[in-house]
């Protein structure tokens, strides 16, 4: 009797909890983003800038992307299974010399106001602790970008595409956990290179906004009328086979 009592409440939690079990895909936009420009550490973008620059003028003068995106849409222990970033290349760079770049995307592990963030500054007064933006060394995402799409015989406006990784999953998945917010950089891999290599992409003010796209598996409660029905069909076939046995 023991035995089978287990094997019941086994069968029932399984149950519980595969039809508990929900999986979704969100699509969220930008809360901010802008960029920021070693020519110029005083400069900001403003809030209203259609484009986000990324790569480099020269060696010493690079541009990071800076987005932020709210993750309390997200249900409460939800676990996260993939997530990517899309972002649309707009115009192509016709002064650039080097014709594919490599773009990284980082944690940046400091807020910023988008219409006050600067090379040196995340906020009017408040400096960054590392200038262009303090981030996480790790590289969640990369990907290959063509700086020159009509040489390689492309169309413009083309979206890009930084997809999963495990490092990328878990670190949305701390931020969903603690602050319900995240934000990222992104950046040539190679800030050494002499020559010019910039790519512009919309912004959320663009034609096309950022979307960070989240695959996710939400643990929710059943309603009651679930739970019963689920209760009644393992107490059913507990008592069929409790008459086999009787038998």
């Amino acid at each position: 009797m023991n035995t089978l009592r287990q094997i019941l409440q086994t069968a029932f939690v399984t149950t519980l909890m595969s039809a508990a079990a929900s999986a979704a895909t969100l699509t969220l936009n930008p809360t901010a983003d802008t960029f920021v420009r070693a020519d110029s550490t005083t400069s900001t973008a403003g809030a209203a800038a259609a484009e986000l620059l990324v790569g480099q003028l020269t060696s010493t003068q690079a541009m990071h992307g800076l987005l932020s995106f709210d993750l309390s849409s997200i249900p409460v222990d939800a676990t996260i299974n993939s997530v990517s970033l899309v972002m649309r290349q707009s115009t192509e760079d016709g002064s650039s010399l080097i014709t594919t770049v490599t773009l990284e995307l980082h944690l940046l592990t400091q807020t910023f106001v988008e219409n006050q963030a600067t090379w040196n500054n995340r906020v009017t007064g408040t400096a960054w602790t590392t200038a262009g933006g303090t981030f996480d060394s790790a590289v969640l995402s990369s990907v290959s970008v063509s700086v020159r799409p009509s040489q390689a015989s492309l169309t413009l406006p083309l979206d890009q595409t930084w997809a999963s990784s495990s490092d990328f999953v878990s670190a949305v998945q701390s931020a969903a956990d603690g602050s319900n917010s995240i934000a990222f950089l992104l950046k040539d891999a190679n800030e050494t290179n002499a020559g010019r290599e910039l790519v512009k992409f919309y912004s959320k003010e663009g034609s096309s906004a950022p979307q960070l796209i989240i695959d996710y598996t939400a643990a929710s409660i059943p309603e009651p009328s679930t739970v019963a029905l689920l209760m009644g069909s393992v107490v059913l076939a507990g008592g069929v086979c409790l008459r086999r046995r009787s038998r």
